[in-house]
């Protein structure tokens, strides 16, 4: 086993950040276990999945999978086929970061080169590259109708763009170093950020003023993830805990303590009704956030747990591991359904289809694996990519 990076240890940049900034040219980049994109929680709002279920089979558009990756390309699969159909070159430093808008027709990636690309996913034309940020762009996320698209980076600001233009229209300020995390209320009247910094704040997208700066952690703060009713923000610190906020008083309403090592990623159930967090210390947590008890620890990983995910009707839990495997779990019992094994190097991303029968992971190892969640197969083992994949993420229907 890898050893695990003790609290205020380096600032987790590891090897990649000379690649980033260009410092040095590395033919065969190996990723640090610690340097990698830490997700975000990016499905769509609760009523697009209620809308979904009724729709399941019936979508007309066929659903694909957008991948990023560290060598400094976004690949679009036909998740049907296994077959690239396109990609997506432009950028001149790693792929970080890669999301869908929520119709489709545009996919957004940030990079170490310090810029957005909207591309055009029909076309696989890179649309709009926006400039504007002094540093790594870390994450980007998109509103739920589409018409903004907001970005963290290391040069500690937040950008909000408008993705038919290119223009900045608002760049919030306020964070004392790097942003790692970027989030949307589903509503979309409300923007998280998480930061190296330890602090978590809400912004008004529409002004760009700060409404409350959380604070409380003690360490950096590598997830947000809003709660589908928009009542309560998630965040996830190297401090071993979980907090859950009410973001219209900026007050923390439970600290959720138990895990004994860094946590990595959090995400929200599509009710609201259950959190999940994934951590250094190799277990996977489910809470109730409205009484802050941890309801189950699910053991099994034999490393760090990098991505946790939800399938979306919240019957099935995915967790991604530096030890190289998946794991499906029944969140009602925190049994182990299936163990995915396939992959020979860390798995650093895991996304479920909208319609809950495929999961994606993305690995160091080159490749991306889509899995049938039902028989625990692989379905298709994606190749395509020369270096560590980095995010995978699934288009709406």
């Amino acid at each position: 086993m890898v050893s695990v990076p003790s609290l205020g240890q380096d600032r987790n940049l590891g090897g990649i950040s000379s690649i980033a900034t260009g410092q040095s040219e590395v033919t065969n980049p190996a990723p640090d276990r610690d340097d990698v994109h830490h997700p975000v929680d990016t499905a769509p709002p609760l009523q697009a999945v209620v809308q979904l279920d009724e729709d399941i089979g019936g979508a007309k558009d066929p659903l694909l999978l957008a991948s990023g990756s560290i060598d400094k390309t976004v690949k679009i699969w036909d998740p049907a086929t296994g077959q690239c159909v396109s990609t997506l070159k432009g950028h001149t430093g790693l792929v970080y970061s890669v999301a869908w808008s929520y119709d489709a027709t545009r996919l957004a990636s940030g990079s170490s080169d310090k810029t957005v690309k909207i591309w055009d996913p029909a076309t696989g034309q890179c649309v709009l590259t926006v400039k504007g940020h002094s540093d790594s762009v870390r994450s980007v996320a998109w509103s739920y109708d589409a018409t903004r698209l907001v970005s963290g980076s290391d040069d500690r600001t937040v950008k909000i763009w408008d993705p038919a233009t290119g223009q900045c229209v608002l760049t919030v300020k306020g964070h004392s170093d790097s942003v790692r995390s970027v989030a949307w209320s589903y509503d979309a009247t409300r923007l998280a950020s998480g930061s190296i910094d330890k602090i978590v704040k809400i912004w008004d997208p529409a002004t760009g003023q700060c409404v409350s700066t959380l604070e409380g952690h003690i360490n950096y703060v590598f997830s947000v993830g809003w709660s589908y009713d928009a009542t309560r923000l998630a965040s996830g610190s190297i401090d071993r805990t979980v907090k859950i906020w009410d973001p219209a008083t900026g007050q923390c309403v439970s600290t959720l303590k138990g895990h004994t090592d860094s946590v990595r990623s959090v995400a929200w159930s599509y009710d609201a009704t259950r959190l999940v967090s994934g951590s250094d210390d190799r277990t996977v947590k489910i809470w109730d956030p409205a009484t802050g008890q941890c309801v189950l620890t699910v053991k099994g990983h034999s490393d760090s747990v990098r991505s946790v995910a939800w399938s979306y009707d919240a019957t099935r839990l995915a967790s991604g591991s530096i030890d190289k495997t998946v794991k499906i779990w029944d969140p009602a019992t925190g049994q182990c359904v299936s163990t995915l094994e396939g992959h020979i190097n860390y798995v650093f991303s895991v996304g479920w289809s909208y319609d809950a029968t495929r999961l994606a992971s993305g690995s160091i190892d080159k490749t991306v694996k889509i899995w049938d969640p039902a028989t625990g197969q692989c379905v298709s083992t994606l190749k395509g990519h020369t270096f560590a994949v980095q995010s995978v993420a699934w288009s709406c229907p």
